[in-house]
């Protein structure tokens, strides 16, 4: 009988303290934005952001843009969940799930944060989630970190491309036919070019240092960009209209240069 009035009371307390609970606000936040970047590089800077954070994802899709995370703790500030001047308020986490697109105009990226928001409330020993609101503010620190990363990440594409462009070429030829080369950036990937001539036209030339090649880039089935050079820019021409297929081995080409 003493535990059937202790748990009456208890759930009269619960029902009380629920009751004196207030709704979140519902609030109109910006949930896009648009970023002066490839959706390649956009991709990459967004997984480097959440992985900064300490972020797991449960989805991370280059094709489709789409990366999205567990459910992760954040500052409760970011959260509207009401109050309960009866409860006890604990942690606070997110589930968001961000979508990267071009923008409508093709000259930009897209990139969509759809936040959900969860926290822990008890009343008493008695615990229950409360679904909340976004006040916008975890929104705008992503869209300014996000901004923040990509011009990283372009900083360190400029010197790259820069370090390369002083970098020596090294060059090989096919020895039955001189217009058949490839050159590349190192020596490593020069012998593997070279391999590869020795086996569809027969010996070729060691690689040596060349002060110059012309090159194009383009992208993998993979994903991945790759880079063919070769000693004239004839060549090149040549041999970027036989990748470019069909059946096409590279695609989204740069011109030679």
């Amino acid at each position: 009988m003493r535990d059937l009035l202790r748990i009456s009371s208890l759930a009269a307390a619960i029902a009380i303290c629920a009751a004196s609970a207030t709704a979140p606000k519902q609030r109109t936040i910006k949930t896009t934005t648009t970023v002066s970047a490839s959706t390649v590089d956009t991709f990459t800077a967004l997984g480097e952001l959440f992985a900064k954070r300490g972020w797991k994802l449960l989805t991370q899709d280059k094709p489709s843009g789409l990366v999205e995370t567990e459910w992760v703790r954040v500052d409760a500030v970011h959260a509207d969940c009401g109050s309960a001047p009866l409860g006890k308020e604990h942690e606070t986490k997110a589930h968001i799930v961000a979508r990267i697109a071009k923008s409508p105009d093709g000259l930009a990226t897209a990139v969509t944060f759809d936040t959900k928001y969860q926290r822990v409330r008890t009343f008493d020993a008695s615990a229950q989630i409360v679904e909340c609101t976004s006040k916008g503010t975890l929104e705008t620190q992503l869209f300014a970190d996000l901004e923040s990363r990509i011009k990283i990440l372009a900083t360190l594409k400029e010197r790259d491309a820069a370090e390369a462009a002083r970098a020596p070429f090294y060059c090989t030829a096919a020895r039955a036919d001189a217009t058949t080369t490839w050159c590349a950036r190192n020596e490593l990937a020069c012998e593997t070019g070279r391999a590869e001539i020795q086996k569809s036209i027969g010996d070729a030339a060691p690689c040596e240092k060349s002060e110059q090649a012309t090159c194009f880039i383009g992208t993998t089935s993979e994903g991945v960009q790759s880079e063919r050079c070769y000693a004239t820019a004839e060549q090149c021409t040549t041999q970027r209209t036989k990748v470019k297929g069909p059946p096409p081995q590279l695609t989204d080409l740069g011109e030679c240069s």
